[in-house]
């Protein structure tokens, strides 16, 4: 039209949603609250009142507003934007096309509508919800044996062609869809392989994350006769996978989560070595939560004797001194055993700077033990023991 200039209209920054927010609520926004509403309205006001109103609970009137919009698309284009919603994120061409069985001129005239009346944006390499309320508003309008199947229909697509997703997406990805399907021995069996590719990966946080999906998941052995083999199909036994948790934490910084599933594994592991490593992962634990590790060092020092030295008496032994030195006070050590590092322990007489250090990596010299197991160094621990001079 002559004389008329269109102007495409941004969703409001992250600082401007912050304002709106504050507006409305008469006083300033915690951060976690605003980082919430501006991932969840993509800037749009209406959206962003409309959350502010609805508090902690979903904004259903907003949801049932967008819900009516989807129902008002073609069939097949309301088949795509479903597929979409399970499938979450960014989400590839290749995957979506699989999802909807359809074939590629028919899935390109179903996504016309959903990017043109921008349900859609086109990213690189596939599309992305435009707000993540949109996809919210989706996946809760699907029926429960729809959101199965294509939670299932996912899985199998990326396990055949792990390509369909981010590099070092996949497991994590295979993990989420089986269990949404609610196929507790893949996503058990799917948790574990991810886990191990979050390890990998330093992602200590999703580490975490896909090891407590796995002992959820174990704790409903009883009521799931298709299970009783996931030792076997993982390779480790439960007390191994919640040791596993704990490190994970202690290097994620969840302290709380890691003493807490540290203390559950203490109470049924009757060998000293892994009881010992145990007590060492808890006290870091509690020294990141601001207690005091010093119990856990000292019962962990008693149960494990002077020979044959092990990795885990070694590393015990010189958290045990790096604690005492930390807390400016020598523990009374009883039994922690006779010769070597155990006397070191219970003589009053000063040390010398180091030469706790010193004492526990010779205690720790040898072969590893059954129970040993190698874990992250907690930061600036092998700096503190050389400047210490060890």
């Amino acid at each position: 039209m002559e004389n008329v200039h269109r102007i495409a209209l941004t969703g409001l920054a992250r600082d401007a949603v912050a304002r709106q927010v504050g507006a409305l609520l008469g006083h300033e926004p915690d951060e976690p609250r605003v980082e919430r509403i501006f991932r969840r309205s993509g800037g749009n006001p209406l959206f962003v009142e409309a959350l502010v109103d609805a508090g902690d609970t979903p904004a259903r009137s907003l949801r049932e507003l967008l819900r009516t919009d989807v129902e008002r698309l073609p069939e097949p284009s309301r088949r795509v934007v479903h597929a979409a919603a399970v499938a979450a994120g960014p989400v590839d061409h290749g995957l979506l096309a699989a999802l909807t069985g359809m074939d590629d001129l028919e899935f390109e005239d179903a996504l016309r509508p959903l990017v043109r009346r921008r349900f859609l944006d086109v990213v690189e390499g596939g599309y992305a919800f435009r707000r993540d309320l949109i996809r919210e508003a989706v996946y809760d309008g699907l029926l429960p044996g729809e959101r199965v199947r294509l939670h299932r229909r996912c899985a199998e697509a990326i396990s055949a062609d792990r390509r369909l997703v981010p590099a070092d997406h996949a497991p994590v990805e295979i993990a989420v869809h089986w269990h949404a399907a609610g196929e507790d021995a893949r996503a058990a069996e799917a948790a574990w392989r991810a886990a191990e590719s979050a390890g990998r990966a330093y992602a200590y946080a999703e580490r975490h994350r896909m090891l407590d999906r796995v002992l959820r998941l174990w704790d409903r052995l009883p009521d799931l006769p298709d299970l009783p083999d996931l030792p076997d199909r993982i390779g480790a036994d439960r007390s191994t996978v919640m040791e596993m948790a704990a490190e994970a934490c202690l290097n994620a910084g969840e302290p709380d989560a890691g003493i807490a599933v540290a203390t559950a594994a203490l109470d049924g592991s009757p060998d000293p070595e892994r009881a010992a490593a145990l007590l060492g992962t808890r006290a870091a634990l509690r020294d990141r939560n601001g207690e005091d590790p010093l119990p856990d060092l000292m019962r962990a020092a008693r149960l494990l004797p002077p020979a044959p030295p092990t990795a885990v008496r070694g590393r015990v032994l010189a958290e045990l001194a790096t604690a005492q030195r930390n807390h400016r006070r020598l523990a009374p050590g009883p039994g922690v055993g006779r010769g070597g590092t155990g006397d070191r322990a219970t003589d009053p007489r000063p040390r010398r700077p180091g030469e706790g250090a010193r004492h526990a990596r010779r205690a720790g010299r040898g072969e590893r033990g059954p129970g040993d197991r190698e874990r992250p160094v907690r930061p600036g621990r092998r700096g503190r023991l050389r400047r210490r001079g060890a």
